[in-house]
């Protein structure tokens, strides 16, 4: 009885017989299964090579699940995955990382498959990401560098695909400012717009080397597309530069009218007054400054028509002057002076009865002015009014006996 309850108890149990057995029957099947595909290799690749000869290995090769193609390429990026198409381009920057991740290939499987190249060590990208520049540390990239990558299916091409390196904005606005000559500055930020045409800093940056090198119309078309994004300043004052440097008078003046209108300052008042008598003669600055005075802030209007009365005083227009003297007053101006300039211009435009009326309007507020009640007495003479021409005489001998 003891060597029958032995027996059973170390007897190996059935289940883990047929779990066994069944385990090693898996894998006969996975064996079987690639014996039966490199068979069928073989059988196709006999049929070919004796039953029809002269037929090359591409077309045996096209009749088995290996690769012939590539499909698509799959790099990281910088940390982003990236799929490239066969012979497409991946374009990079020399501070970007790259590593290859994936070969797809129309075969089952890519046994075999290699990354090659003429220009590195390709099979650096498999292991591990590289930065650009530490493939090629003395390369300056300064002109775009293509590298073509094929992949090899057992020393046969399957595909290519082409990596682009190029500096981007940003890399050439750091060579200008590292650039020690005007023309390398020059040709730095010219480069960086190119990149990228919207960057206000590299244009920026360039309108004001163009400046340097007297490159005045290439500075104002510059600057002419930063205000249109956005009017400061700064930006104005330097195309105002670049048009008097061209002697643009016109556009000069436009610019002077922006800047008013952003800073409503009196200092940039009195520039531009002072610019259009440089540059402009009387009747053509009093023409302007009419056509353009809704341009101009109403806080400077009564400053203007005075002005514009001067204007037309020196080019003998008096209707004109006296229409500005008297908007001027009518917009409450309280100088007196404008009274008597007023009553001289009424004088010379022949309309003595209201150069009289003015004068006397003066007088009642300055009329310790000797002289002016001499010029009201010439006007009463000429006019005719003898008697009122005496009387202001003989007031005037009384207050001045001599």
């Amino acid at each position: 009885m003891a060597r029958k309850g032995r027996t059973n108890r170390y007897r190996l149990d059935d289940s883990l017989i047929r779990s066994k057995r069944t385990k090693k029957s898996g894998v006969g099947r996975y064996a079987l299964l690639i014996l039966l595909l490199l068979a069928g290799a073989g059988a196709i690749y006999f049929y070919f090579s004796n039953a029809q000869p002269g037929v090359d290995v591409n077309t045996i090769a096209s009749y088995l699940p290996v690769a012939r193609k590539v499909e698509s390429v799959t790099f990281l990026q910088n940390d982003k995955k990236v799929e490239v198409n066969p012979d497409s381009t991946l374009v990079l920057n020399p501070a970007d990382s790259l590593q290859l991740l994936h070969v797809r290939t129309d075969g089952w499987f890519s046994w075999g498959v290699k990354a090659v190249s003429s220009e590195f060590e390709a099979q650096l990208l498999r292991s591990a990401p590289v930065t650009v520049k530490d493939i090629w540390p003395e390369e300056s990239f300064e002109t775009p560098k293509e590298v073509q990558i094929q992949f090899l299916r057992w020393k046969m091409p399957i595909g290519k695909i082409s990596l682009l390196i190029r500096l981007d904005a940003r890399d050439w606005l750091q060579k200008a400012n590292s650039a020690v000559e005007l023309s390398d500055k020059i040709g730095y930020l010219e480069k960086a717009l190119a990149e990228n045409p919207t960057n206000t800093l590299a244009k920026t940056q360039l309108a004001a080397r163009y400046m340097e090198d007297k490159e005045f119309s290439k500075a104002a078309r510059l600057y002419e597309e930063i205000a249109k994004s956005g009017k400061s300043r700064s930006i104005l004052e330097q195309l105002l530069a670049s048009y008097k440097s061209q002697r643009q008078v016109d556009k000069a003046l436009e610019v002077y009218l922006q800047l008013l209108k952003l800073s409503e300052d009196p200092d940039d008042f009195k520039a531009m007054l002072n610019y259009l008598e440089k540059s402009k003669s009387a009747m053509e600055t009093a023409n302007f400054l009419q056509r353009r005075q809704r341009d101009i802030p109403a806080q400077f209007h009564n400053s203007l028509l005075l002005y514009m009365a001067d204007l037309r005083t020196q080019t003998r227009n008096w209707s004109d002057a006296a229409a500005a003297y008297e908007k001027a007053l009518k917009t409450g101006v309280k100088d007196p002076d404008i009274l008597y300039n007023l009553a001289v211009i009424y004088e010379k435009g022949g309309d003595l009865d209201r150069a009289v009326n003015t004068m006397e309007q003066y007088l009642k507020k300055k009329p310790n002015d000797t002289k002016s009640w001499m010029q009201l007495a010439a006007m009463q003479e000429k006019k005719g009014s003898l008697p009122q021409a005496q009387a202001i005489y003989e007031k005037i001998l009384q207050q001045n006996p001599q």
